[in-house]
């Protein structure tokens, strides 16, 4: 058998097994776009009915697989299929160094690069990203680099704009080069406005996804000492890289993709701005062939380690299997409140309304093959400019309802001040309601 073959089979068989077992405590957004991408295989139109801050391309990219099968394990399928290609264009400009980059992406602490690893819009933006530097490298048609330009843009705005900027330069060099850049952004940006249109969501995208950027920045404003001296670490690298190659456009986007650790400097955002740093300096490194063997054995140890984390950390680890949720590592007691509040839930006639964290709400609802809805994301910058007020009345009005909640949120005695979660919204449910059962750190009130 060819030996690229099993050498990708086997790789194929690590990321996945990553996914779904060694990296199981490190998950943060999985649930929630693997909800994105699970309501558009319902038939769902986003912005409409559901709440979601991104562009349309990663959850409509990961939405194919979900098509046939609705399985968490399709996603992750589908990721594993992802870092295939995201190894495949890295081996292109690292060579065997490759397997060095990986391997700091198995590190979990103090900075959790595990993170990057996982499915969503931030991991498709670096993957186009490289994909975008193979291209200016390799001296490829503008209208191509135009609309990876485009797809970025599509994948999170923010990003797509900032990355945009470099190719600003050709409007004095070359203006030829810039129209045919525009021309590829418009591609894929025109697609998705048309399907905004015809879809009648054209006003909530804007709404949710440009004028709810000053909600999110005003709420969400996250900072750590430690992960804010990487980031400057990481800006001094590249500016140094382009001091000494000041027409290199490829150091300038990986300086503009700092706009991704914007308005949270935590462990996850600024893991995947260094991956830029990283990426440059494994090109600029020689390493002898005899250590070659080390790397393997760090990445081997890495692995089992990350395997051995999720026992140290989960105390009774079982693996559940919910619908929709096989193979799902987690707590003994936490899988058997999932059950035992389920099977209470199901028996109601009730409407039911989850206001739990956002990934639990994806999960009840996942499991119980719901659609999703604006309730199922209560976080700050979630609901446009104003909406959240909107949302509070509209809690704060419902009769007739089962309200589920998290009795540890928002507490006293335990409230993170950076925690994107509104109180407000527990607040309004568990008023004049009545508590009819509880379980787990799962409420469910009544009103």
């Amino acid at each position: 058998m060819n030996k690229k073959i099993i050498k990708y089979s086997i790789l194929f068989i690590f990321f996945f097994s990553c996914l779904v077992f060694n990296f199981s405590l490190f998950r943060g957004d999985t649930f929630a776009n693997y909800g994105f991408s699970y309501a558009l295989s319902m038939g769902e139109i986003p912005y409409k009915d559901f709440n979601m801050v991104i562009p349309l391309f990663s959850p409509f990219l990961y939405s194919i697989g979900l098509l046939f099968n609705k399985s968490i394990v399709v996603f992750y399928l589908e990721q594993s299929f992802l870092l295939l290609f995201l190894f495949y264009l890295l081996e292109r400009f690292l060579d065997k160094k490759v397997y060095l980059f990986f391997m700091i992406l198995c590190i979990a602490w103090p900075i959790s690069m595990t993170t990057v690893i996982f499915p969503g819009y931030n991991f498709i933006c670096f993957l186009l990203l490289i994909s975008l530097v193979l291209c200016e490298e390799s001296r490829q048609s503008d209208y191509i680099i135009g609309f990876i330009l485009g797809l970025i843009f599509c994948t999170k705005q923010t990003i797509g704009i900032a990355l945009f900027i470099p190719s600003l330069v050709f409007i004095f060099r070359n203006p030829m080069r810039f129209f045919k850049r525009v021309f590829g952004f418009i591609i894929p940006t025109s697609i998705m406005f048309f399907y905004l249109v015809l879809t009648d969501s054209l006003y909530k995208f804007i709404d949710l996804c440009f004028l709810g950027l000053f909600s999110f920045g005003n709420n969400n404003h996250e900072f750590s000492t430690f992960n804010f001296m990487l980031l400057l670490l990481g800006i001094i690298y590249i500016l140094h890289k382009i001091i000494n190659d000041k027409k290199n456009i490829v150091n300038y986007y990986f300086l503009f993709f700092i706009v991704i650790t914007l308005p949270i400097i935590d462990y996850y955002h600024i893991a995947l701005f260094l991956l830029g740093p990283l990426f440059l300096i494994l090109r600029n490194i020689k390493i002898d062939e005899k250590y070659y063997k080390v790397i393997y054995s760090f990445l081997s140890f890495f692995f089992v380690l990350d395997g051995l984390m999720v026992f140290l950390f989960l105390s009774n680890p079982v693996i559940s299997n919910f619908n929709n949720f096989p193979l799902y590592i987690i707590n003994k007691d936490y899988r058997d409140s999932i059950s035992n509040l389920n099977n209470y839930l199901n028996k109601s006639n009730k409407d039911k309304i989850y206001l739990l964290r956002g990934s639990e709400n994806y999960m009840f609802k996942i499991i119980n093959n719901e659609k999703i809805t604006y309730y199922d994301l209560p976080n700050y910058g979630n609901y446009g400019y104003n909406g959240e007020d909107w949302m509070f009345d509209n809690i704060s009005n419902m009769h007739d309802k089962l309200f589920i909640v998290d009795s540890t949120l928002c507490n006293i005695d335990n409230y993170d001040k950076y925690q994107q979660y509104i109180c407000s919204f527990k607040v309004a449910a568990i008023t004049d309601a009545k508590l009819v059962y509880s379980v787990g750190n799962f409420d469910v009130y009544y009103r």
